[in-house]
């Protein structure tokens, strides 16, 4: 999902690339490599730590649910024949119900990931953006959409460092 993300992204700021100018005097270009500022931005923490949070917290859920599926089904397995038909139709019920949970829980873990993980891309993002206007920069793309260019400097490291420093947190 987060390969997806990148790969529009890389490709929206290609389509950019693409556009901008050949020469324009007075264009000051940049580039960000956001494989490396998601992994330094995920190392200090904020967004990232919430997503780490959340699927801790996620995991304990699915494992107590899968537990309960799998002592379910070992009961139906074990004591189906002796169980009477309105016992058995219980414990198939009860065994839906955790199935149907779990499906649900999986597609709620997944919309939350998702908007857990587009907060990190904005901000991100918002970071390349007060710096581009801070740094007096026409254009900032992301590295890989440079095939060539002499004359871009690579500011990932600044977009790091103010998102640290946004954040109260000045390791890297």
């Amino acid at each position: 999902m987060q390969g997806k993300r990148h790969l529009a992204l890389a490709l929206g700021l290609v389509a950019v690339a693409v556009a901008v100018p050949r020469s324009r005097e007075g264009a000051r270009y940049g580039c960000v490599d956001l494989d490396r500022a998601f992994a330094a931005y995920r190392r200090m923490g904020s967004p990232s730590e919430r997503i780490e949070a959340f699927k801790k917290e996620q995991e304990a859920y699915q494992a107590s649910l899968r537990s309960q599926i799998v002592a379910v089904r070992g009961e139906l397995m074990t004591q189906g024949a002796v169980l009477s038909e309105e016992e058995k139709k219980k414990k198939e019920d009860h065994l839906r119900s955790l199935l149907l949970e779990m499906r649900a829980l999986e597609k709620e873990q997944e919309r939350k990931l998702e908007s857990l993980q587009k907060e990190l891309v904005d901000e991100i993002l918002s970071g390349v953006h007060a710096l581009g206007k801070s740094g007096g920069y026409t254009h900032i793309l992301e590295k890989k959409a440079v095939l060539y260019g002499p004359d871009y400097r690579d500011v990932t490291d600044e977009v790091v460092r103010r998102l640290g420093a946004r954040e109260g947190n000045t390791n890297r």
